[in-house]
């Protein structure tokens, strides 16, 4: 299994040696599980208007809110607060939530996709449209290799350390 030295808290470097395939038995029935929040809104305590009547969001602090579970690896569940109609949100407020959480949300999904597909040979090239792959740090991309070997899901440990690896001279870091 290939050794990398990957970034650690605090600007250094250590070895990380990936562990060998791992063989998960099927799910039966089949399914598949995504962790998700259910990130609420923000009431904007300023707004001037009847709280009763009118939705008063801080959309700042929303999608900070949002993009702070997002960090943590958590789906939010943005349609979730349609639920909370009549409880102060209404359907517009709710699709408004639903769009800005797309929008903001991109960066945080696509990004960790597009990795592991790389790190999995799916891709030949880990370059995404706009240059979003310096959406995240070399620590973050090196956190994220490790939990994926741990999980088990780099489908070829070799293939995937080679691939970590030229990702990593790319950032001037010899791994």
């Amino acid at each position: 299994m290939p050794t990398l030295h990957l970034p650690v808290a605090g600007g250094s470097l250590a070895p990380n040696t990936t562990s060998p395939l791992r063989d998960f038995p099927a799910a039966k029935p089949p399914f598949s599980r995504i962790a998700r929040a259910a990130g609420h809104v923000v009431a904007d305590p300023l707004a001037d208007c009847d709280p009763w009547l009118d939705c008063a969001i801080d959309w700042e602090r929303t999608i900070a809110f949002h993009r702070h579970l997002w960090s943590l690896g958590l789906g939010v569940a943005e349609a979730m607060d349609t639920a909370q109609r009549g409880m102060g949100v209404d359907w517009p407020t709710s699709l408004g939530l639903i769009r800005r959480n797309i929008e903001a949300a991109k960066r945080f999904y696509k990004t960790g996709g597009v990795f592991m597909a790389y790190l999995n040979g799916l891709r030949d090239h880990f370059v995404m449209v706009g240059g979003q792959e310096s959406a995240h740090s070399t620590l973050h991309f090196s956190e994220l290799f490790r939990l994926a070997d741990a999980a088990g899901l780099l489908t070829d440990p070799d293939g995937a350390g080679t691939r970590k690896r030229g990702v990593m001279t790319t950032h001037g870091v010899e791994a």
